[in-house]
């Protein structure tokens, strides 16, 4: 799964210039919650001349929730497995 959101994210290309070669790509672009971090330190990091994720994801910036709640969901689900798998990970490793 972390395969396939690394390719499916736009790390050499910007979302801007995803949006100009196909419009309304980057909403569902940016429900990949890698190239949500992705375009908010492109922001951080580049400058205001890169928009931030709410921006670049267009009229319905409401979408960034999905990213959001995807990984607030995935952190909830592992913790109990990361609890009962830990205290064994150094012997396995």
């Amino acid at each position: 799964m972390l395969l396939l959101l690394f390719y499916r994210s736009p790390i050499f290309c910007t979302v801007d210039l995803i949006e100009q070669e196909a419009p309304g790509a980057s909403q569902y672009l940016l429900l990949n919650p890698f190239a949500v971090i992705l375009q908010q330190t492109r922001h951080a990091v580049l400058g205001p001349g890169h928009p931030n994720a709410w921006e670049a994801s267009g009229a319905s910036g409401a979408l960034i929730v999905v990213p959001i709640a995807l990984t607030v969901a995935v952190g909830i689900a592992g913790w109990p497995v990361f609890r009962r798998l830990a205290p064994r990970i150094a012997e396995e490793l």
